[in-house]
């Protein structure tokens, strides 16, 4: 690196005393000592061009630089006194340079010698005798005339003489200006024959060797309330600026180095290319290696995408500024005077749905069950991201089918502060409204919706809010006509907000703004238990009545959104614990609640719906006429296990993220049935108890007839015994 900054430094040297040399007058013959008297004035073309340290020796001129401003300067007027060439200083420069400072300097022909008369002129500048301002002058910039090209200015009407030619003001990434350089109106030109002619209209191409430099930009992505930069996200449209003045322009991409992979954008509508517009690489980065001069920029982010915010309220500033004494050029950032890269990280929110089991916890696979009349309680998380403030949409919809649940419209929404408190939010910021509000509607979906950017002066989350998350509780009742197959009841919500801040750096509205969706689901089971009372031929027996008792344990063991213990809750009861269970054949060690009662019907059936996974007895109270009532409890337990084939991603398609689909067709309910029929067998005459269930029976059958044989084998023992 040391070698290659020596060899810039030692090549932009050669190339400054080379244009010392490069205008100066050549030498004649004595044939062309004097002029046509009746031409008074001449011109001066410059063409400027911008030559790099590789084009240094080349063919190549360089690039055509604009933007350099040229000052001529007069020293002397030319006589003519006696066919010879006289040379006369300006008036203004009160006698520091004289005729024999020129005329010394002339060469055979009476041109003048450039190289030395510059020498002498610039050993009196460095001494300070003379002030080029009082010289009568004019200056022009490259660029201003679109006439003469790019990188070009013309003098016209020079009187002749002899001028000095500086440059006086330069683009930024010109470090060091080009050397002074002394011109003659007119000057001789070489012919192919040897011989001189006078030039009116001289040409003179300058050089400079630019001095740029590059930036880094690393755009990343996180979810809100994260912690680090996130990771790189590619395709993020920018603008890249430049303080012209007090005005910001776009920059000109072309005359800049961009690293492979960064993407400059093209207008599809105009086809206008690089107005300072330009995508991140596939790994997140804008990498432009060189060709800016120094000055002050800005990134200016336009779009974002994967459902990342676009911040379009801020700008990204920089300075690329020259150190002197590390002989390159630097980006500044504040008072960070030596950035290695510019870090933008872009936030997205982010949106949870989830359902409490029974026992209070939040169900890690999104999934429950209850009972029919139970207020099934669930939970949203929302990650507010930091542009929140200037953000049109932020609103969360939850949707149910107006079958299965009904909301039961207890929000409580919280959020906890900078100390780590949890406290209410106000509903000063946000919204509610509902959709199909009527319990007794079975038809379509049911929906509400938490507006965080309502209209009106004072509503809406504030800046206060980013980067927090927003705990919201509800309940939903689960209705008689819910499902209590292995479809489940899908509860889903989904979260809108803007995919960009709605006002631009400037101040102006955004235009274009869209809206992202995020979408979260989770499932409620029910289930059913039934009884199928026939006699021992198989038919139905109707008018049987059983009791049916669940046995507790603490998964069984509800609790309000508070944290409060709400006791046993089923099929929207609050269920005491029962006395007596040894009495009615039930284990006295566990705890039993009664959950209700079957009486069967002309088929021998009845059932209840909405029941939860667990250990259940039916205990037979009443029974038909003639028949002999069951002496112990009927086994009814539930174990049913779901299966559920959630579709999970994380990646956003056309600006919607469904985090988690329900796939009905491939959940199942596992070695189980969730709505069993218990056949249960009851028989005519007989004393002996029967215990429910068909194998119950058919084992005290077997038993009865045994007992009765044995009878036949001990009658027919004895009357043989007799007839001996």
């Amino acid at each position: 690196m040391k070698l290659k900054r020596l060899f810039t430094a030692v090549l932009s040297a050669a190339l400054t005393l080379s244009l010392c040399a490069m205008p100066a007058m050549a030498e004649g013959t004595s044939n062309k000592s004097t002029f046509d008297p009746s031409i008074t004035s001449g011109t001066l073309t410059i063409h400027k061009y911008e030559q790099t340290s590789e084009q240094a020796g080349t063919n190549s001129k360089g690039t055509p630089l604009d933007g350099v401003e040229f000052t001529v300067y007069k020293l002397a007027d030319i006589a003519q006194e006696n066919n010879k060439l006289v040379y006369k200083p300006v008036a203004a420069l009160n006698g520091t340079l004289t005729d024999a400072d020129f005329n010394n300097n002339a060469t055979a022909t009476g041109a003048i010698d450039s190289r030395a008369l510059y020498a002498t002129i610039q050993q009196e500048l460095d001494a300070g005798k003379i002030d080029l301002n009082t010289l009568t002058h004019k200056s022009q910039t490259t660029g201003e005339d679109s006439t003469l090209g790019a990188g070009t200015v013309k003098f016209t009407n020079l009187d002749l003489g002899i001028y000095m030619v500086a440059e006086t003001k330069a683009p930024s990434q010109i470090l060091t200006k080009s050397a002074n350089f002394i011109v003659s109106i007119p000057m001789t030109e070489k012919q192919t024959d040897g011989t001189y002619t006078w030039n009116y209209n001289v040409v003179a191409e300058p050089k400079n060797a630019p001095t740029y430099g590059g930036v880094t930009l690393i755009k990343t992505g996180r979810v809100a309330g994260q912690t680090g930069s996130g990771t790189g996200i590619s395709e993020v449209l920018f603008r890249l600026d430049i303080l012209n003045g007090a005005a910001w322009e776009p920059v000109d991409l072309s005359k800049v180095t961009i690293a492979k992979g960064t993407k400059v954008q093209t207008s599809s509508t105009t086809g206008i290319e690089n107005k300072g517009q330009i995508k991140t690489a596939d790994d997140g980065y804008i990498n432009i290696t060189t060709g800016l001069a120094p000055a002050t920029y800005r990134f200016v982010e336009l779009e974002a995408v994967d459902g990342y915010i676009a911040d379009t309220t801020k700008a990204t500033e920089f300075e690329v500024y020259n150190d002197a004494g590390a002989g390159l050029l630097k980006v500044k950032m504040g008072t960070d005077d030596n950035v290695s890269s510019i870090n933008i990280t872009n936030e997205r929110p982010d949106l949870e749905k989830n359902i409490v089991k029974r026992n209070g916890t939040p169900s890690a696979n999104h999934d429950a069950d209850y009972g029919i009349g139970d207020n099934v309680p669930y939970t949203l998380t929302v990650k507010v991201p930091d542009t929140i403030a200037f953000l049109n949409v932020f609103k969360i919809t939850d949707e149910v089918k107006a079958a299965e649940l009904y909301y039961n419209k207890d929000f409580v929404l919280t959020y906890k502060d900078d100390a780590g408190n949890t406290q209410k939010l106000d509903a000063k910021y946000y919204e509610i409204t509902y959709t199909n509000d009527n319990k007794e509607t079975t038809d379509g979906a049911r929906t509400f919706t938490i507006d965080f950017k309502p209209t009106g002066a004072g509503k809406g989350l504030t800046d206060a809010f980013k980067d927090k998350t927003i705990t919201i509780k509800y309940t939903a009742k689960l209705l008689p006509s819910a499902k209590i197959t292995n479809e489940g009841n899908i509860n889903s919500a989904k979260l809108e907000y803007s995919n960009k801040t709605n006002k631009t750096v400037d101040g102006t509205e955004t235009p274009d703004q869209k809206t992202n969706e995020i979408q979260d689901a989770g499932v409620v089971y029910t289930f059913q238990t039934g009884i199928h009372k026939v006699d021992e031929n198989g038919t139905p027996l109707s008018g049987v009545t059983f009791d049916l008792y669940k046995m507790c344990d603490d998964d069984d063991q509800q609790y309000t959104q508070d944290g409060t213990p709400a006791g046993i809750i089923l099929n929207g009861k609050n269920l005491p614990y029962i006395t007596g269970a040894a009495k009615l054949g039930l284990d006295s060690g566990e705890k039993w609640v009664k959950v209700g009662t079957l009486t069967s019907n002309a088929d021998g059936k009845d059932a209840i719906k909405g029941l939860v996974d667990g250990t259940y007895k039916l205990v037979e109270t009443k029974t038909k006429e003639g028949y002999n009532l069951l002496k112990e409890p009927v086994d009814a337990t539930l174990t049913v296990s779901y299966v559920k084939n959630w579709t999970e991603t994380n990646s956003y398609v056309d600006g919607k993220l469904v985090k988690r689909t329900f796939n009905t067709s491939g959940s199942a309910f596992n070695d189980s049935d969730a709505s069993p029929e218990i056949k249960v067998v009851n028989r005519k005459g007989f004393t002996l108890p029967v215990t429910g269930g068909f194998g119950t029976l058919l084992f005290s059958g077997i038993g009865v007839l045994l007992v009765l044989a044995g009878v036949g084998v001990l009658f027919s023992l004895k009357k043989k015994s007799n007839r001996a």
